[in-house]
């Protein structure tokens, strides 16, 4: 982790979208939770998708969603750094305290960038393009599609393999196992949100 990411001011509340379901929303709102997590930070993760939360943390149904990581925790009484919420398709949430971001994800696909150019309710911070190498866009064509700054994901089958045996928890928390660039460009985009507000 670089110091500079311990440093970067981020929104107090970052709700992540996915343009339609099986995008990755919750991968990625894991995956910023952790990140933002092992910075020092204390955050709150919830969403509309906690068994898809739990699957990827390898925790049963009946588990609590405590201590996911060092600093992530289900919201509670106690006031976190950084509320993560994994908003799934869901676009309205209630008023929230202190400075929001809304992050898009979609899939190079023309299912998923459809229903993202249709969403005109929510302006969006930040986007995450997961890119498949078997579906007919390619990165490019994908990226010109959508009118905000994205950083592009390559999907790797491993890390899908990974996410369907829960396995995904243990590879974020284990620096060498699994990229963390692109969670970091995504903190950055979100951080231009933070120091605007």
């Amino acid at each position: 982790m670089s110091a500079s990411l311990a440093r970067t001011r981020v929104p107090e509340n970052i709700r992540v979208h996915g343009a339609k379901g099986g995008v990755g929303a919750t991968t990625v709102a894991l995956s910023l939770a952790v990140r933002l997590g092992v910075t020092g930070r204390t955050v709150s993760l919830s969403g509309v998708n906690t068994e898809g939360i739990r699957a990827l943390v390898s925790r049963r149904v009946d588990d609590q969603l405590r201590d996911l990581a060092p600093g992530v925790n289900l919201p509670d009484e106690w006031e976190p750094d950084v509320a993560v919420y994994d908003a799934g398709t869901t676009r309205y949430f209630g008023p929230l305290v202190g400075t929001v971001a809304n992050v898009l994800v979609v899939r190079n696909d023309y299912a998923s960038l459809r229903a993202a150019t249709l969403d005109t309710d929510t302006s969006y911070d930040a986007g995450v393009l997961f890119v498949d190498p078997t579906r007919a866009l390619s990165r490019e064509e994908a990226g010109r599609i959508l009118p905000l700054p994205t950083g592009a994901v390559d999907l790797d089958p491993v890390v899908a393999r990974r996410q369907d045996a829960g396995l995904y928890l243990r590879s974020l928390l284990d620096s060498t196992a699994t990229s963390t660039e692109w969670i970091d460009l995504l903190v950055g985009l979100l951080a231009r949100r933070a120091t605007d507000a």
